[in-house]
């Protein structure tokens, strides 16, 4: 059983009651552990009186992230949030050396920001419409028309998984870094070379409020990232290459190792959700399509529609469910990237028009979702 817990500070669910007097749907319902099994990881800060610097706690954390993937320590660095996560690897990876950064459009904006704090200056590409994903074929024509090779910023969509070999492949092939912006994805099992950054904010489904972590199969990359995070230290208190200070705390560890405890049940519970999800959306005559495979955990849940987007938003609202654009429009249309350069972005402005996040959350009832489903249903003229 799973105790629900209010979003605090968020518009969406703080929306006054519908006509018919029930609370709305909000869109997320993030559910972090208990004080009371955080409390004993805090204790031995108490006791050690280490409190960040890579820690006793967050060690540990590190050392258990990596065992989701079959690897070890190493292989794992932790940080204050997934956006310096980014920013670190491709600082690592291109020691503030100025260029381009190739990256889709289709993403949450942090993508961009982080190409930015990093030195490097956002390029926007087009999507494969299947996968919603960057391919390597877009980077490529991109690079042969700006002649400005950089770096690459994969992302994963809303949990998804990105094909880490093709990535490494081109890599090897051109000279470039990627980085894998696997923001939603903790569940994604195949780590390679390229670094992959992951989210633990609250709204995702290993969650510790604020954090990230970055995993590579690269331990000597892993080093330099970790030295990113840390004023640019290694071993010295000499400040030897650009750098941040993006290091997670003991506190933050301490609500991640309290995560990972509880993240077994967690995991079986969102993925009897989400099952129960698409088995609610598949008898619709909507026009749904998933962008994510099954068995694979995501705290969001985000479709394309045949409807329009603003129309379904807007039919959604009116019954009491509260949805959210995750990625608005694309990042191009955002006014803090307005001056970037791209790439035509034609599958993008289709999925900006046509995709929606619909309410999903750990603690989200059956009638929660058959409600979500009969308004899909009746917004789209459909009838389950």
């Amino acid at each position: 059983e799973f105790d629900r817990r209010s979003m605090t500070g968020t518009r969406s669910n703080l929306l006054p009651d519908t006509a018919s007097g029930q609370r709305p749907i909000p869109v997320a319902r993030p559910l972090l552990p208990e004080s009371t099994a955080i409390a004993r990881y805090l204790r031995e800060s108490d006791q050690s009186r280490i409190y960040s610097n890579f820690g006793p706690l967050c060690c540990r954390f590190e050392q258990r992230l990596a065992a989701l993937y079959g690897l070890s320590a190493e292989n794992v660095v932790t940080v204050s949030n997934a956006t310096m996560g980014l920013s670190s690897a491709l600082l690592a990876l291109t020691g503030g050396k100025p260029g381009l950064c190739y990256l889709p459009s289709w993403t949450f904006c942090a993508s961009a920001h982080a190409a930015r704090l990093a030195g490097l200056e956002p390029y926007f590409l087009d999507v494969d419409p299947n996968t919603w994903q960057l391919t390597p074929a877009h980077v490529r024509a991109a690079v042969a028309n700006t002649k400005r090779p950089g770096a690459v910023l994969v992302v994963a969509p809303f949990g998804n998984v990105v094909d880490p070999s093709e990535w490494d492949a081109f890599a090897n092939e051109t000279g470039m870094p990627v980085v894998i912006d696997a923001a939603a994805s903790v569940d994604a099992q195949n780590v390679q070379f390229a670094p992959v950054v992951i989210s633990l904010h609250a709204t995702k489904a290993l969650g510790i409020g604020e954090g990230g972590f970055v995993v590579s199969r690269d331990k000597a990359l892993i080093v330099r990232i970790r030295q990113v995070t840390n004023f640019g230290f290694h071993e010295t208190r000499t400040s030897k290459i650009p750098a941040l200070n993006a290091k997670l705390s003991e506190y933050g560890a301490a609500v991640g190792l309290a995560a990972l405890d509880g993240w077994p049940q967690a995991r079986r519970q969102w993925l009897r959700l989400q099952e129960r999800y698409w088995s609610a959306m598949a008898a619709l005559n909507a026009g749904v399509r998933p962008v994510r495979p099954a068995r694979l955990v995501s705290s969001t849940f985000v479709a394309r529609f045949s409807v329009l987007t603003d129309q379904l938003e807007e039919a959604l609202a009116k019954g009491g469910i509260v949805s959210r654009r995750w990625w608005g429009h694309g990042c191009h249309r955002d006014p803090a990237f307005a001056n970037c350069r791209r790439e035509p972005l034609p599958v993008t402005d289709d999925l900006a028009e046509h995709t929606l996040g619909l309410p999903f959350f750990v603690d989200m009832t059956e009638a929660e979702i058959e409600t979500v489903a009969e308004g899909v249903a009746a917004a789209s003229n459909a009838r389950p």
